[in-house]
């Protein structure tokens, strides 16, 4: 399988491969900005360019740090809503780990499945002898090491988007079962695997802010069914403990969180926050706010 066969594919049906978004097509192989190429351009449902980088092999660590520069490179050129995407049939843990701590998003999607997409619209390959088909089965889940970087800093934290997209109310159930959950993604077992075993998530509600917060435990993600209705669109979930959450009028909404000195990735599914004393600050203001308003009902 050829780039420009994934390209095609995913240009042509991307729902099909992003069921959770709303992607419409802009470019293909042109420059932005002029700053760098992308191989896809889209828009979604909330005006956000996403730039998508392909790769038909292994995705490599200079191709993650070339998506890191280029998306750096853009920011300075004002304040655009820009979300860079790698999408590689193989994505290895160091890279995955990078990605998660510089706020880009990444997708494996195995040959298999375009193969399944292109048959279901008769789409035909170049041949089959260009390269190797990729493995089908998910690798085994590598042990996830702290590095000393994130033992001298404590805890690491988590931004989790409870996606009220389509599924209202979803937080709800969420928030009573203390779990963060996903559907529609490729991967959503693996993306919820990410956080290791007492890690820090933050709950945030689309339009209203940060609503919750609690601590990944070490159990692994499973199937379900229960918060988006959604087993067949490969629905996961993931058990948080010592859940701390306000009622949605007393969220710490994006500018009191802006004003302590972070952008919340308010696009992003489930990524790294990479400012651990606005993670500190924002769990000791929800704490206060549980407190303080639960005295006053």
């Amino acid at each position: 399988m050829l780039e420009r066969e994934m390209e095609d594919l995913i240009a042509s049906y991307p729902t099909e491969f992003f069921p959770r978004h709303r992607f419409s097509l802009k470019g293909r192989q042109q420059s932005f900005h002029e700053v760098g190429r992308f191989d896809l351009l889209f828009v979604d449902e909330f005006g956000t360019n996403v730039l998508m980088e392909l790769k038909a092999v292994t995705a490599k660590y200079e191709n993650a740090t070339q998506l890191a520069r280029y998306r750096d490179a853009l920011r300075e050129l004002g304040p655009e809503n820009v979300l860079m995407w790698l999408v590689a049939p193989s994505i290895p843990r160091s890279v995955r780990d990078f990605l998660d701590q510089v706020g880009i998003e990444y997708t494996e999607i195995h040959e298999a499945e375009f193969r399944k997409i292109a048959a279901r619209h008769r789409y035909s390959f170049a041949g089959d002898d260009v390269l190797a088909p990729a493995a089908s089965v998910p690798r085994a889940k590598e042990p996830r090491q702290k590095n000393s970087q994130d033992l001298l800093r404590g805890t690491v934290d988590w931004f989790f988007n409870t996606d009220e997209g389509e599924i209202s109310g979803a937080y709800v159930r969420m928030l009573e079962d203390s779990c963060v959950a996903l559907w529609g993604y490729p991967n959503a077992a693996e993306k919820l695997s990410r956080p290791a075993s007492g890690e820090r998530v933050f709950f945030f509600l689309n339009r209203v802010g940060v609503i919750a917060t609690g601590i990944f435990t070490d159990e692994p993600p499973f199937a379900s069914n229960k918060i988006f209705g959604k087993e067949t669109e490969r629905e996961f979930r993931r058990n948080v403990s010592n859940l701390i959450s306000v009622a949605n009028e007393h969220a710490l909404t994006v500018s009191e969180v802006g004003q302590m000195g972070y952008k919340l990735p308010c696009i992003s599914s489930l990524c790294r926050i990479t400012n651990h004393n606005v993670a500190d600050q924002m769990f000791y203001e929800l704490e206060s706010r549980a407190l303080r308003f639960a005295r006053d009902r």
